[in-house]
């Protein structure tokens, strides 16, 4: 004896079969294009050693920026070494192209161990920061309340209680701005070339080295070539800055300087 559905008229059984094709479309379209939003979402970066951007056979980290993460944020970007261990995320407000650091952020060391987290709220620490030693055990304790420490605690390789200082400590040069703007005002000479009553503007980026000198720079708005050999040549003999720190140990610190050639 013939199943039931087999029974049924023909026109029925096509009529059966053409609504099921028609919503079986349907789920595989929704599918298609829920699975492309998401992916659209993400953008992957491809990163150097100073995280600027790079081809992919150049790079030592990468960097996927999502917009789609459930929270607050606008944007999480997550930075990954090469190999594919997390080193870094950092979650924004975003506003046009300005990011303001928002929610969560964190920072692995190369053992997979996390170095620290911390809270912001709008540009500023707000909540706790707890960052550890590369065994895990407890490095600092500090509770923020709008960019300002409100209490703080801080431990050695041994575990043992140190003075508290600050969680970053900025690079600087010895007498400050205006010692800045003495040197380069004494550094640039004015070429005879340059006519009266014209300036010759460069913006540059400077790496202040943890030894506290002048290792790199960037010239990101340049001038014709004389100026920039000029420029380069004098912020690389800067006189030696007071290195900044973070966590308490030195690090690489990039400033944007800003030069003029008056005449």
């Amino acid at each position: 004896m013939l199943p039931e559905i087999f029974k049924l008229p023909c026109f029925n059984l096509c009529s059966i079969l053409a609504t099921y094709c028609f919503f079986m479309k349907r789920f595989f379209f929704l599918a298609f294009l829920i699975s492309s939003t998401y992916s659209f979402s993400q953008d992957t970066l491809f990163l150097d050693i100073d995280y600027n951007k790079t081809k992919s056979e150049n790079a030592v980290y990468y960097r996927v920026e999502d917009r789609n993460s459930p929270g607050e944020q606008d944007l999480v970007r997550t930075t990954y070494r090469k190999n594919g261990d997390v080193l870094r995320q950092r979650s924004y407000l975003q506003k046009g192209e300005k990011l303001t650091r928002h929610g969560l952020q964190k920072t692995w060391y190369d053992n997979g161990q996390l170095f620290y987290q911390e809270i912001y709220k709008k540009g500023k620490r707000h909540g706790e920061l707890v960052a550890y030693w590369e065994d895990g055990s407890r490095r600092r304790h500090d509770i923020f309340k709008n960019g300002k420490l409100k209490s703080g605690k801080i431990w050695n390789r041994k575990g043992e209680e140190e003075k508290h200082y600050p969680v970053m400590i900025p690079a600087e040069f010895p007498g400050g701005e205006k010692a800045i703007a003495d040197y380069l005002r004494k550094s640039f000479p004015v070429p005879e070339t340059q006519k009266s009553g014209t300036e010759v503007r460069l913006l540059v980026r400077i790496r202040i080295g943890q030894d506290g000198f002048v290792d790199k720079i960037d010239i990101i708005e340049g001038a014709p070539h004389w100026y920039n050999a000029v420029t380069t040549n004098a912020l690389l003999n800067m006189p030696k800055w007071n290195p900044g720190s973070f966590m308490g140990e030195p690090i690489n610190v990039w400033y944007t300087l800003p030069v003029t050639f008056r005449k």
